[in-house]
């Protein structure tokens, strides 16, 4: 299978143009790698100031499931990473009720 050149794109519709590129040419995996990369950045991030992971971890879910439905309105996802990421969101925030209910 040849891939389209970056040439051979319109990049008059601008940066978007490039992630969309990108994305075609790694069948998918970019947009799939840059929601990881935000999840664990923010949790790591939100870790280190805070030192609290329970908090950290439905904070990080919560701001991926934002860029993840961001993505997906633009077109930059499907549905199943969605759906994916939404899951994810929502066993993130049920850990807090569970471990600061164990915590005391």
């Amino acid at each position: 299978m040849a891939y389209t050149l970056i040439s051979e794109r319109n990049m008059s519709n601008g940066f978007q143009e490039i992630l969309y590129y990108a994305n075609e040419v790694t069948m998918g995996w970019m947009a799939n790698m840059i929601l990881i990369g935000v999840f664990v950045i923010t949790l790591m991030g939100i870790y280190n100031s805070k030192r609290d992971f329970i908090m950290a971890i439905a904070i990080s879910g919560f701001f991926t499931f934002i860029i993840a439905l961001l993505f997906w309105i633009a077109d930059f996802i499907s549905g199943i990473t969605l759906a994916f990421v939404v899951v994810v969101a929502i066993v993130c925030f049920a850990l807090t009720f569970i471990g600061h209910r164990n915590l005391g």
